[in-house]
């Protein structure tokens, strides 16, 4: 596994996105408050530009290797979120 991990911009709620992948694919970004170990490779590296294009406006799709863990349900649920137009508010979505 290859750890990397991008500091957000000062109007999120959270401090990093950690990105997790394996030799050739993204399997998780997460947002927390908490640092995560460094062990980056190509793929995290990618994830890490997109994720710095996309918070400063310059980017609004991804073109990364990912691949959804989990059960049936939560790939659904994956595959929902991915419908969601670069932009678009959803405040009913997402609660914390």
């Amino acid at each position: 596994m290859y750890f990397d991990q991008l500091t957000c911009p000062e109007s999120f709620p959270w401090h990093f996105a950690n990105i997790v992948a394996t030799n050739e694919h993204i399997i998780e970004v997460m947002f927390s408050n908490t640092a995560s170990e460094i062990n980056k490779n190509k793929i995290t590296e990618l994830c890490k530009q997109q994720l710095i294009l996309y918070f400063s406006k310059k980017l609004t799709t991804f073109c990364l290797p990912f691949i959804s863990q989990g059960t049936r349900f939560s790939s659904t649920v994956y595959d929902e979120l991915l419908k969601i137009p670069f932009g678009v508010n959803t405040p009913n979505l997402v609660h914390y």
